[in-house]
């Protein structure tokens, strides 16, 4: 297939995302959201004709915390088109507002103290020893992204975006278990009203 057939497919596909998508946010959003959506869904559907697809994000971490979803996104994205020297901090930056999402969603009353609070802090009170491990360990390579001297010469921002992705899993992993927890916590009421009705 020649250059210019598959660039035609590409802007035929961009056009009809375009006028679907905007027929649905105009009947649901503001305009400024449905622009900034439209064009994240654009550029992530171009980026993946070029081979540089979007990073997968699961959904209860989507649900926690969309800020961080759009900020590793777009390091994924400086990492993707080779700007070494910045994707570091973004990625830093992603996992400090990882931590502080999953630490409010743990915490709802907390959210103004953890906001104010320091990454080290919010990893320190983190109850899950593995989230907390991967987190920690992530955070001493973030550290290493904004300094002029490294402490860590061996490690890199793969080894930083490895553990960022650990504690996503983990956290993950904590999210569906208090949903299983929440779900099993509310069959065993029923059953103890439904015992007690006879």
């Amino acid at each position: 297939m020649e250059i210019k057939n598959v660039f035609a497919l590409c802007l035929a596909c961009i056009f009809l995302t375009f006028s679907s998508t905007y027929a649905y946010f105009l009947r649901s959003r503001s305009k400024k959201v449905m622009m900034e959506e439209l064009e994240k869904e654009i550029q992530a559907k171009v980026r993946s004709a070029l081979g540089k697809p979007s990073p997968h994000i699961p959904s209860d971490i989507q649900s926690i915390s969309s800020i961080y979803c759009d900020i590793y996104t777009q390091a994924t994205y400086a990492e993707q088109d080779g700007l070494t020297q910045i994707c570091g901090l973004g990625f830093g930056k992603a996992l400090e507002v990882l931590i502080k999402d999953y630490a409010i969603f743990e915490n709802p009353g907390d959210s103004e103290k953890i906001k104010k609070a320091t990454l080290a802090e919010c990893i320190n009170n983190i109850k899950d020893d593995s989230i907390k491990g991967s987190s920690d360990l992530a955070r001493a390579l973030r550290n290493d992204e904004t300094h002029y001297i490294k402490k860590y010469n061996s490690h890199d921002t793969k080894d930083l975006k490895g553990l960022i992705q650990i504690a996503m899993t983990l956290i993950e992993q904590a999210i569906s278990r208090k949903k299983v927890d929440a779900e099993i916590e509310r069959i065993r009421q029923k059953m103890e009203k439904d015992r007690n009705a006879n």
